[in-house]
């Protein structure tokens, strides 16, 4: 079978070591790093970054500044404008001299056959693999999905939600961020609040031993190992020359490109202030999880995360788009809460109105008694447009200005179609004007001093079935940092709060009895009342915890679901609530 041969011409002299990359602070903090032989073994620096568009700069810079390598782990690569961009940032860096290597999750990264045919024909320096593609395709149809949801459902369901970065083997970035307008603050209908972690040093290292392990690993493939992708670039053996793919429009970006390119900004958003730190570790799990059991069955994320609860002394904050805890971890929590009555346990969710996926929410919803009551989560809800959305999206006025109008009944909804057919996002309509935002940050911090961010959802599918990456650091100041970040968007303007729901003595004695009855039943979880409902602060009144005396005369009762109206999502997800629990495992 032959294989692709792709371009080698390069737009660099040879004699340029640094393939012609610009200067930049932090390839000069990393050089002085790597240059101390003392420092090697002792601190190294880390930086958050919260903002999407400061994360578009961050990756734009370090892609020019790349002077070896470029390795990139993504669950999704759109087809949209900033994926676009990064695309022909990337191809640039290899025509200058740089080894690019992508790795995308086929479910979403592959969903062109035709573009990625051309695009392993460009240059000789950038190759493209892809992780476990369903039928050794490319492009999946939502036709494929259901054929394989019967006939291969562990190969479908199994996906790499890895999100990483490399450069030249000693700066990295990791977090929950994947690639798409919605990551980077430049959709005009949805955007996610999320969160990576900037690293410099050994961390880096180990980011990249573990995409090599990835690389070679025989369940990532080739693109010219996939019949789709093949189907474009060769007939009767013979290569075909493919037109070059269109990267070039960056129309909108001309701003964020010329920040990235100067050094005395890079130098004052992500180097001036960057965390030194002695107690770093960066975890990945295996490839072939949960497909292979070895002697690093043990060795990964989930395991790494539940030894941290477990220690916890006084104190979890987590933050998490689904709040959806396994059965194991559940009890984790139970036994921590019995054993230390007075832990907090703290939550940063999404509500329905902001939510990627109304069905995913409705599997939490169904949940939160047993949150709420059993194990004293203080829950806290994100607002689709939250008070303070300029502090998450500096510049979301500038996008409520190209926002679509609303539809005849005065909803705002968000349901792209992706050019497969495949539904990414599924979200309840809002009244909400303005484009909405979801948290999509994946991050906790443990007793003030343990920070933990990275893919991991802390749901059922990072534990036992996606493979995940997680960064974890044991320093108060960086603790504090993350942890003043997350209580942010805890705070009343931007979320509701969940709390029980007021009752009649009696009644509510007789309600609560048939409704935990209700809730234990993985379907025909039917009775309509529920323990907890939202909570809105009320004008002029100071915030108060929900064990407060004063607690229900500082907050008004908005309902279940406030933001979104009445509408068929909220029915949906009542339903899936009451009988869809068995796929709660999945989620």
């Amino acid at each position: 079978m032959p294989r692709v041969i792709a371009g080698n011409e390069l737009n660099c002299p040879a004699t340029d070591l640094t393939h012609c990359s610009i200067l930049s602070p932090i390839q000069d903090l990393a050089e002085q790093y790597f240059n101390d032989s003392e420092n090697a073994d002792a601190e190294q620096y880390a930086d958050i970054i919260n903002i999407g568009e400061k994360a578009l700069e961050a990756r734009i810079h370090l892609i020019r500044a790349a002077k070896t390598s470029i390795d990139i782990q993504t669950y999704i690569w759109s087809s949209d404008k900033t994926g676009g961009l990064i695309a022909r940032e990337l191809i640039a860096a290899a025509k200058r001299g740089v080894r690019v290597r992508i790795i995308g999750d086929q479910l979403f990264s592959g969903n062109d056959a035709k573009r990625l045919a051309a695009t392993a024909q460009v240059h000789e320096n950038l190759q493209i693999r892809l992780y476990n593609p369903l039928d050794q395709k490319a492009a999946s149809s939502g036709t494929d999905m259901m054929k394989a949801f019967f006939t291969n459902f562990k190969g479908l369901n199994h996906r790499m939600h890895n999100k990483v970065m490399v450069f030249d083997g000693r700066i990295a970035i990791t977090g929950g961020r994947n690639i798409g307008d919605e990551y980077y603050d430049r959709s005009t209908e949805f955007n996610f609040v999320d969160r990576d972690i900037l690293v410099i040093g050994l961390v880096a290292e180990d980011m990249e031993k573990s995409f090599e392990r990835y690389w070679v690993d025989p369940i990532t493939f080739d693109l010219d190992q996939l019949i789709d992708v093949r189907e474009h670039l060769f007939i009767d053996d013979k290569q075909q020359i493919l037109p070059v793919p269109e990267f070039s429009n960056v129309s909108g970006f001309e701003e964020l490109i010329s920040r990235a390119l100067d050094y005395d900004y890079i130098n004052d958003e992500f180097v001036k202030n960057i965390h030194s730190l002695t107690d770093i570790e960066f975890i990945a799990d295996r490839p072939q999880k949960p497909f292979i059991e070895d002697d690093e069955a043990d060795i990964n994320t989930s395991r790494s995360i539940g030894l941290a609860i477990r220690n916890a002394d006084h104190s979890i904050l987590m933050q998490t788009p689904y709040f959806i805890i396994s059965n194991p971890a559940y009890q984790l929590f139970r036994e921590i809460r019995e054993e230390n009555p007075d832990i907090e346990y703290s939550l940063s969710t999404n509500s329905l109105a902001s939510a990627d996926h109304y069905f995913v929410y409705a599997l939490s919803f169904k949940r939160k008694k047993r949150n709420v009551k059993n194990l004293e989560f203080r829950m806290h809800e994100f607002k689709p447009r939250p008070a303070d959305i300029e502090q998450f999206i500096p510049r979301y006025a500038e996008l409520e200005k190209l926002q679509s109008p609303p539809d005849a009944d005065g909803f705002y909804e968000y349901e792209p179609e992706e050019p497969t057919g495949i539904d990414r996002y599924d979200t309840a309509p809002i009244k909400t004007k303005g484009p909405r935002a979801s948290i999509h940050s994946k991050s906790m911090v443990i007793d003030n001093e343990i920070a933990i961010i990275g893919s991991h959802n802390f749901d059922p599918r990072g534990i036992a079935i996606n493979t995940e990456v997680t960064v974890t650091i044991t320093d108060k100041e960086f603790a504090a940092e993350l942890a003043d970040d997350i209580r942010l968007a805890m705070q009343p303007q931007n979320s509701w709060t969940i709390a029980k729901r007021q009752r009649v003595p009696l009644l509510g004695h007789i309600t609560g009895i048939v409704q935990s009855i209700s809730r234990m039943l993985p379907i025909f979880d039917i009775w309509p009342f529920r323990y907890t409902s939202s909570f809105e602060l009320r004008e002029g009144m100071a915030a108060v915890p929900i064990d407060d005396p004063e607690f229900y005369n500082h907050y008004e009762n908005v309902g279940q679901f406030p933001g979104t109206g009445a509408n068929n999502k909220q029915i949906s997800t009542r339903l899936i609530s009451g009988f869809g629990a068995v796929a709660e495992p999945l989620m």
